[in-house]
């Protein structure tokens, strides 16, 4: 990738992750809320303290992982603990996310295998429900 792309991506990420750090940040003092409107979301969302211990999940989250006990994560799950995780590559990146610095990371590769794996598809069949449900 051409330098100036690179910086012009990466100041757009910035610029993007500055106002949603903004908007949640007006939650400040009204976690109960942010934790409900996080809960709505319809995809799965994990909250971590900077040591990497999860410490909220919302519903989608529990439902994706057939987990019926969100105690079974909170305060039990480290994301710098998971064999999986580590094995991604990306545990220095969101280690120096978790400082509070900005990531910008523009090659990051979705394990749509392991995905169809997970779901007991194969990869066709899961690229065709992928392909299915992006018609609609």
């Amino acid at each position: 990738m051409h330098k100036g792309n690179e910086r012009k991506m990466r100041n757009n990420a910035e610029g993007t992750q500055n106002n949603i750090m903004e908007e949640f940040q007006s939650f400040h003092g009204n976690e109960e809320l942010l934790a409900k409107v996080i809960d709505c979301f319809p995809y799965p969302i994990e909250v971590y303290a900077p040591d990497g211990t999860a410490v909220l999940v919302n519903k989608a989250m529990l439902t994706e992982y057939h987990v019926s006990d969100p105690d079974m994560i909170i305060g039990n799950y480290n994301i710098f603990m998971d064999p999986p995780f580590i094995a991604t590559g990306q545990f220095h990146l969101v280690k120096q996310a978790f400082q509070g610095e900005t990531v910008f990371h523009p090659d990051i590769k979705v394990p749509l295998d392991k995905i169809a794996e997970q779901y007991g598809l194969s990869i066709e069949e899961f690229q065709l429900k992928c392909s299915v449900r992006a018609t609609y």
